[in-house]
């Protein structure tokens, strides 16, 4: 008679249970399964340095205008355009975020097994996998950041 497999995890990409985790089209057995690690990917900052400039370009042409015209005009298109450059700026400073991965390591290989910018998603996946491995008394170090 068959022992069924126990759900620890399920979503649309992900499942975990007692003998194997699979990931999207990765499938990895547990006993296969050495070491697993959660990754932090930096975002790329160049964005976030556009935006800077944004801003400070906002500000100085603003004061420029306003310093050089005295026309009402001048003083309504200089606030029109600062509050533009700098609400684009703080625009794009928010847009940089961190990556998470999730890497499993077994004797062969390192998987990137899932890579999502939720960090708390990766960490509930890990924590499935600690409770799986765990369930059937193999040995891995599971190492999560906090």
């Amino acid at each position: 008679m068959l022992k069924e497999d126990t759900l620890y995890y399920e979503d649309g990409t992900v499942s975990i249970t007692n003998t194997r985790a699979v990931f999207d089209t990765i499938v990895i057995y547990l006993e296969e399964i050495t070491f697993i690690s959660m990754a932090e990917i930096p975002p790329n900052n160049i964005i976030a340095i556009i935006g800077y400039v944004f801003i400070t370009a906002g500000l100085v042409g603003g004061a420029i205008i306003v310093s050089t015209f005295t026309s009402d005009v001048f003083y309504i298109v200089a606030a029109m355009m600062t509050l533009f450059f700098v609400g684009a700026g703080i625009f794009l400073i928010s847009i940089p975020k961190p990556t998470f991965a999730l890497k499993i390591h077994s004797a062969s290989e390192v998987y990137d097994a899932l890579i999502s910018t939720n960090r708390k998603y990766i960490k509930i996946i890990v924590l499935a996998l600690n409770e799986a491995i765990g369930e059937r008394g193999l040995m891995t170090a599971i190492q999560i950041l906090d």
